[in-house]
């Protein structure tokens, strides 16, 4: 496909987790074109949806999607492409633009969770603030060696491999993102790295020693239980909590080893990063507004949801949270998170912490379910050995109150989530046969 690509073309990349996507995205900057990751754990009907909303050109996949029947022309590299001396220049056109910082650098997609991915719009400028001030911050150096240890469609695994770029470190990829290859590869001592509290986890469970390289370990991807957070510092794990989101280019507020407010997300990382708290009625928290330097340009096509979610500069998250006399930023919720039940309002995770504290339960998630009555009624989908519904309701007696106690429950046998380690709602919904909103 001669000369298929050029300048300003959306180019989807659906590639395995190696070090060619690396290539990819930069040849794919050179030309002046946008690269748009997708997710490799997408179905193929998920995947077109993407390539219709994000007006995708062409997509580059390797031989692992190259049976795809996609809505747009494919181009596929071969791994032995990227051997020395097999890359085939002709697939893509070597006339470099002049760079502009301000130009749009990508398009990626929110993980899309709880609805239809967003497409989010970042320029270089976002990127280059971003990396500045994490570099700043964790001083970034020629020296460090990042893991590459989330996927690269996240807006955290991208993220990786731009702030090695820009501060000129290494990067280790490992042979997939399976547990025991991510375990592999910290045999190749990286300095730096990012988890999800899943991975972690894991880590505790088997009593594994991470290696004394790692200087730190950024641990975000979504709410962290503070059990967690004490576990790592006492096993020395050199963790840094993070806040962020696509919207935000992953971190803007961190939580470094040596403070103990384990219930906090920490500070901005950058001073010219104002974070705001939009107060309720008599109430000292409210939802979370942010305003940074590297904050995204828009949703791709979407200018109504755009001018919904960025108001005078500042960026509403959805989430709940206050912020303390020290400038220490606390997550109580995200809005989705709220149930509203015969008037009264549910956490949905206070009521999940409950649960989880229940030795049978393994995995929980809680969620609304439309009720004539109620509105919603409060519902737990359990992953559990030998426990009935009635003792759970025994035991989360003696916690909550009883209008947050679930009126239903499912007992299966896995939830599925994505790779951030978030239960894929409608997924679940789909698995337990209740309507998708």
């Amino acid at each position: 496909m001669k000369n298929s690509i050029k300048e300003n073309d959306h180019v989807g990349i659906l590639f395995s987790h190696r070090y060619e996507f690396y290539i990819l995205i930069n040849s794919i900057w050179l030309i002046g074109a946008i690269p748009i990751p997708l997710n490799t754990k997408n179905n193929i009907d998920e995947i077109n949806y993407q390539i219709h909303k994000a007006d995708i050109d062409f997509i580059i996949v390797d031989d692992n999607f190259s049976n795809m029947i996609f809505l747009k022309p494919k181009i596929i590299f071969s791994k032995n492409e990227f051997e020395e001396g097999n890359f085939n220049n002709d697939k893509l056109q070597y006339n470099y633009p002049i760079f502009n910082l301000n130009k749009t650098a990508l398009i990626l997609f929110t993980s899309g969770s709880t609805s239809k991915p967003k497409a989010v719009v970042h320029s270089f400028i976002n990127l280059f603030n971003h990396v500045s001030s994490v570099e700043k911050e964790f001083k970034l150096s020629q020296n460090d060696k990042w893991l590459a240890s989330l996927p690269f469609y996240h807006i955290g695994g991208l993220m990786i491999l731009i702030r090695a770029m820009l501060a000129g470190s290494s990067v280790i990829f490992p042979k997939s993102l399976k547990h025991e290859d991510i375990k592999e590869s910290l045999n190749n001592s990286p300095t730096l790295t990012s988890f999800v509290s899943t991975s972690m986890k894991r880590f505790l469970e088997e009593n594994y020693t991470l290696p004394k390289t790692l200087r730190y370990i950024f641990l975000g991807g979504g709410p962290i239980e503070n059990d967690l957070t004490i576990k790592c510092t006492s096993k020395n794990y050199s963790i840094v909590k993070v806040y962020g989101s696509t919207e935000t280019c992953s971190m803007v507020t961190a939580l470094i080893p040596t403070e103990k407010n384990y219930d906090s997300v920490g500070k901005p990382i950058d001073a010219s990063t104002i974070i705001k708290i939009n107060k309720y009625e008599e109430k000292n928290f409210g939802e979370i507004l942010v305003k940074s330097n590297s904050l995204f340009t828009e949703y791709y096509n979407d200018e109504k949801y755009t001018s919904e979610k960025i108001i005078n500069g500042f960026y509403k998250t959805g989430d709940i949270g206050f912020m303390d006399e020290n400038g220490y930023l606390f997550i109580l919720n995200r809005r989705e998170d709220i149930i509203i039940s015969g008037g009264e309002n549910v956490s949905r995770i206070e009521v999940e912490n409950a649960l989880s504290q229940i030795p049978q339960i393994k995995d929980v998630y809680v969620f609304g379910l439309k009720d004539e009555t109620w509105g919603q009624i409060v519902t737990a989908a359990i992953v559990g050995d030998n426990i009935s519904q009635d003792e759970i309701k025994s035991k989360l007696r003696e916690k909550l109150a009883a209008y947050k106690i679930p009126k239903k429950y499912f007992f299966i046998d896995k939830l599925p989530k994505n790779e951030l380690g978030k239960v894929i709602k409608n997924e679940l919904l789909k698995k337990l046969n209740l309507s998708v909103d």
